[in-house]
């Protein structure tokens, strides 16, 4: 037997042999962490028009199948998405440049460029609804492209009607 081991105890000895262990599965460890927080690649890009049909600025309404899309080129290269279904009975809300937010035509929900809810409904204005569902977009060369898998990924129905 080696003359470092003589000395040692059994309860030495698993210690050890743990600490071993355990030092040989931290890089596995690492790698479930990394695999469970980067998002498997999913997504759906699909081309909504050439950049060159959406003002810097301004939202512009597109329709991708069913979905009802607002897309805003907020730079050369940054794109936004809102869904335009409403989350209070599904009514598809109109964006009010004067107000700059989106106006529920249903029940006068009220909603900021980034699909956050800023007045609820007729009946119940204080009452928060969920906000517009958003989307990943990106320009890619002259394309502006939006992550629809966002938007299909469950997707929840509207809240129930009042």
């Amino acid at each position: 037997m080696n003359e470092d081991m003589q000395g040692l105890n059994r309860r030495e000895v698993l210690q050890a042999a743990a600490g071993a262990g355990a030092l040989l599965l931290l890089p596995a460890a690492s790698q479930a962490k990394d695999d469970a927080a980067t998002p498997k690649d999913t997504a759906q890009w699909t081309s909504v028009g050439k950049a060159a049909d959406f003002p810097l600025n301004t939202p512009t309404r597109v329709a991708v199948g069913d979905l009802a899309l607002s897309v805003t080129r907020t730079s050369e290269k940054d794109v936004t998405a809102v869904n335009l279904k409403c989350t209070h009975r599904g009514c598809e809300v109109k964006w009010d440049g004067g107000k700059t937010r989106y106006a529920c035509p249903c029940h006068e929900a009220q909603f900021a460029a980034d699909g956050k809810n800023l007045v609820g409904t007729r009946r119940s204005p204080a009452e928060l609804l969920p906000a517009l569902s958003t989307a990943p977009a990106r320009r890619n060369g002259d394309q502006i492209e939006v992550d629809l898998s966002a938007l299909t990924a469950g997707a929840a129905d509207p809240a129930p009607a009042h």
